[in-house]
C-alpha cells in the first residue's frame, strides 16, 4: 500500500488498519548532506501531545561528539524512554539514498538498511494499537509502502 511521495520532515503517515505481525514498512529516502540525526517513530496515534506511546523508535545519530555514529532504538512507553539500545556505525551516509524496511515479527521489530539487518528490537509491551509512522530531522522521504504478507 502506497502512502506518500516525495517529503520532507516532519512527516507523520497513519497506517490504515495498524502494523500487524508479517507485515513490512518500507521507507525510502536520502540523508541530508551534513546530517546531525534523524528518527522513525512508530506509534500510536499522529498527536505530538500528549506525547504518544511509541513501540518503536529508531535514531541513527552521525559523529555525536566521539566522532562514531551510533544507531539507537529505543521505545516510550508509561510516560518515558525506556533502556537505548545502541549499535554504533550504520549503512547511513551523507547526501545518499537508502532504504529502511522494518518488519513485525511475533515478538520483535528486525530493521533492514539497504537489505541488510541492522538491528532488532523484542517489543516493550504491547504493539497491537501501533497506528502511526512519524518521521523527522536531516532527510527527505521518497516514498512510504506499507506491505502485507502474501
Amino acid at each position: 500500500m502506497f502512502l506518500c511521495a516525495f517529503q520532507d520532515t516532519p512527516v507523520t503517515f497513519l497506517l490504515p488498519g495498524g502494523f500487524q505481525r508479517d507485515w513490512q514498512l518500507e521507507i525510502y529516502g536520502r540523508v541530508k548532506i551534513l546530517p546531525h540525526s534523524f528518527y522513525v517513530n512508530l506509534q500510536e496515534g499522529s498527536h505530538r501531545w500528549p506525547h504518544p506511546r511509541i513501540p518503536l523508535h529508531l535514531n541513527p545519530r552521525f559523529s555525536m561528539g566521539s566522532g562514531e555514529p551510533l544507531f539507537v532504538r529505543n521505545a516510550w512507553i508509561d510516560g518515558g524512554w525506556g533502556q537505548e539500545e545502541r549499535t554504533p556505525g550504520f549503512q547511513f551516509a551523507p547526501g545518499s539514498p537508502f532504504t529502511m524496511a522494518i518488519r513485525r515479527g511475533s515478538d520483535h521489530f528486525s530493521v533492514w538498511i539497504d537489505g541488510k539487518l541492522a538491528g532488532e528490537f523484542k517489543f516493550r509491551g504491547t504493539v497491537d494499537n501501533t497506528d502511526t509512522v512519524h518521521m523527522e530531522g536531516d532527510v527527505v522521504i521518497f516514498d512510504v509502502r506499507l506491505n502485507q504478507p502474501l
